[in-house]
């Protein structure tokens, strides 16, 4: 009997990326000793550049990526030659396709992403912090026997019903806010099916699942209470929050076995 299953026993998760924004972006000057700075940093712990690309910047209402004049991203690679770090004027960002827990995820953060960090917090403020991941699960059978209700909870009422009823690709995308205090909370839902080869091979469908939350400052008003939480901190809230987000989008009996629910902790 089909089923669906991940290409991984442990989880479903095919990328994870953590990201700070700060506004103002920093100066030129500025980002220039911060780039010479995290370069020798990132090098010693095996990191290499890949060289600058076109000049983007990151809308901080929206999270937006958008192109500039100025501000060229600086790009690293880790040893595994996949992990990933950004560094633009106005974002850090640590993304990786290796995610074996939160917790070894969570100390490349501390690791990589918190010396940034405090060299940019001594300059700018921490205007937003945010989780993304991107989880996938492979249907065995075909097209002829797909059965999106095997796996998601229609009951979740994040993921269109009229969307889920097609025959085979579809998309549902959903987002809204939080508003929790000194922050406000943007959480994006998006469901995709659609047909991938496995190995480049065998062609399969699938459904792949984005989920983020994004906590941002309220009001100029509200950023001294904000960023009285750390950024360490927040990703953990984070973590927290789109891991029980994406526990009550499946069904609880693959919700448990990718480690969700149950004993398991490698989400």
């Amino acid at each position: 009997m089909a089923e669906f299953r991940t290409q991984i026993p442990a989880h479903a998760i095919e990328r994870c990326t953590a990201s700070i924004i700060f506004n103002p972006s920093v100066p030129d000057k500025a980002f220039e000793r911060i780039v010479a700075q995290s370069a020798s940093q990132l090098m010693s712990s095996g990191f290499r550049s890949t060289g600058p690309s076109v000049g983007l910047s990151v809308d901080v209402v929206t999270g937006r990526v958008i192109h500039s004049a100025e501000g060229a991203p600086k790009l690293y690679i880790g040893p595994d030659g996949q992990t990933q770090v950004t560094v633009m004027p106005n974002l850090i960002a640590l993304s990786t396709p290796q995610y074996v827990r939160w917790a070894h995820f969570h100390n490349l953060i501390e690791k990589i992403l918190r010396p940034l960090c405090d060299a940019y917090n001594n300059i700018v403020s921490i205007n937003a912090v945010k989780l993304e991941y991107w989880d996938r699960f492979l249907w065995t059978g075909s097209w002829s026997d797909f059965d999106v209700d095997q796996l998601l909870d229609v009951s979740s009422g994040v993921i269109s019903q009229k969307a889920m009823q097609a025959e085979r690709e579809w998309h549902s995308h959903c987002g809204w806010f939080e508003f929790l205090g000194p922050s406000k909370r943007l959480v994006n839902v998006n469901a995709d099916v659609v047909e991938v080869r496995e190995n480049g091979v065998t062609p399969l469908p699938s459904i792949g699942i984005y989920t983020m939350m994004q906590d941002q400052v309220f009001t100029p008003e509200h950023q001294a209470n904000f960023e009285a939480v750390s950024a360490s901190k927040k990703f953990d809230e984070l973590h927290v929050g789109l891991k029980n987000l994406f526990a009550s989008l499946i069904l609880k009996s693959y919700a448990t076995r990718i480690g969700l629910l149950g004993e398991k902790k490698n989400a």
